[in-house]
């Protein structure tokens, strides 16, 4: 399943990461954060003089859709080609 996975900071735009990826059958059936640990990974790597960023304090929105709550099964949230935000803990976006 593909998927558009997006964090994008508003007091940040250096920062922002987009990762078009296809999610394997172990990330779909796994939980909301090991979602997160991928994209955290791809930040580090992208970034390596940045501080990692804390996978407690971030969640899953679904545009068109809800959150993903770090112990949900992502397979039922998605569909091919959603594109998900990576938020902070209390941020929220109109989306």
């Amino acid at each position: 399943m593909k998927v558009t996975l997006r964090y994008e900071p508003e007091d940040d735009e250096a920062h922002h990461l987009v990762l078009r990826i296809t999610l394997t059958k172990k990330y779909l059936e796994g939980a909301g954060s090991e979602i997160l640990t991928l994209f955290m990974n791809y930040f580090a790597k992208k970034f390596p003089d940045e501080p990692a960023l804390p996978v407690d304090d971030m969640y899953l929105k679904v545009v068109g859709g809800g959150s993903i709550k770090h112990e949900q099964k992502v397979a039922d949230f998605i569909r091919d080609g959603a594109e998900i935000y990576i938020l902070e803990t209390g941020k929220n976006i109109p989306i």
